[in-house]
């Protein structure tokens, strides 16, 4: 057997920046659900977002193993998006209605 060729065992397939962003948006949206669900003290919708963030978890993993530079740089783009603004913070407080919560501002902190 030539082993420039890979065997069954090896994957082929090439990185797919979508199933990244799909499974980070996946675990950033049912982070969100649970934040939501755990302040309503909803417990059948807290075991169903936390059942779809381990799913979502399980597919960004195998993307990370089997791609970890490009993982690496999906991340590192991601960071850069919310530091922009441009990204939902999922680990940020939620409001009681489940969007992101925003800080009131201080009028202390007038310019």
């Amino acid at each position: 057997m030539d082993e420039s060729v890979p065997g069954d065992g090896m994957d082929r397939l090439e990185p797919d920046d979508t199933n990244l962003k799909q499974a980070f948006q996946q675990m950033e949206t049912q982070a969100a659900a649970l934040q939501a669900a755990r302040a309503s003290g909803d417990q059948s919708a807290f075991d169903q977002a936390l059942t779809a963030l381990r799913r979502a978890q399980v597919t960004f993993l195998r993307e990370l193993n089997k791609f970890p530079a490009d993982t690496a740089r999906f991340l590192a783009e991601r960071q850069g998006d919310l530091l922009d603004g441009v990204a939902l913070d999922a680990l940020a407080e939620l409001s009681p209605d489940g969007t992101p919560d925003t800080p009131t501002p201080d009028p202390s902190d007038k310019e």
